[in-house]
């Protein structure tokens, strides 16, 4: 039987005692680019994993940020794509959080 359940909170402050318990299966689907510690929460979710799961990461692909800078910017999307110029991408979820370059 599968059980399912969500954690949120920040995987890099993360800290759960779960005496016995283990996950099959982590994912981190396009989330671990706001992990302020990768390589800690890597180690966290590894630790949580039982001998056979695994975890599954995925990132956000850059055309997704160029899209959103073309539209704001009245640009080709190959100008923004292969942009070197600093930019801001604000969060759509949580106002505190922006990816930034």
């Amino acid at each position: 039987m599968l059980s399912f359940f969500r954690l949120i909170c920040p995987i890099q402050s993360c800290s759960l005692n779960w005496p016995g318990r283990t996950c099959d299966r982590i994912l981190f689907l396009q989330s671990f680019a706001y992990a302020t510690d990768p390589v800690h929460a890597l180690r966290a979710a590894q630790a949580m994993l039982n001998q056979d799961g695994f975890i599954l990461l995925t990132r956000t692909q850059p055309i997704r940020y160029a899209v959103e800078r073309t539209e704001r910017n009245g640009t080709t999307l190959g100008e923004e794509y292969f942009s070197n110029a600093d930019y801001n991408s604000p969060s759509h979820w949580n106002e505190n959080i922006a990816q930034t370059r």
